[in-house]
């Protein structure tokens, strides 16, 4: 039994060693840095520290959070981005704030294209004004 698991201990360092160590550069942001991008993130990690002050664990319908966001949301409609590409951008911004304030090292943004293409289907900058 012992050639099995080796077997399979050489496959899977192998597929670890061929696992790229960094994202494409076409995945991230090709117009990035936002120039909002620095104040919202300030913004985003005072509220999570005063939300994480108060115990309110569950972030979701955080107005003062979703305010954070605006000038950032603004500038991305600005940059002919649509209104699902925006939230997912912002999305990921608070995660990252929230693995910073957790000492966890955050993913470069790497956008979910069919979640994005779904959400265009029935979300647009016109309904969410």
């Amino acid at each position: 039994m012992t050639r099995p698991r080796a077997a399979l201990g050489c496959w899977l360092v192998w597929m670890i060693a061929a696992m790229p160590t960094s994202y494409p550069a076409e995945a991230q942001t090709k117009d990035a840095p936002y120039k909002n991008e620095a104040a919202v993130r300030e913004c985003v990690h005072k509220r999570l520290v005063q939300l994480i002050a108060q115990n309110q664990l569950d972030i979701a319908g955080d107005s003062a959070l979703g305010e954070c966001g605006n000038s950032l949301k603004a500038e991305l409609k600005e940059r002919k981005k649509s209104y699902c590409e925006a939230v997912s951008y912002i999305g990921w911004l608070v995660a990252d704030e929230n693995s910073k304030l957790n000492g966890v090292q955050g993913q470069p943004y790497q956008p979910d294209k069919a979640s994005i293409q779904r959400c265009d289907k029935t979300n647009s900058w016109e309904k969410h004004r």
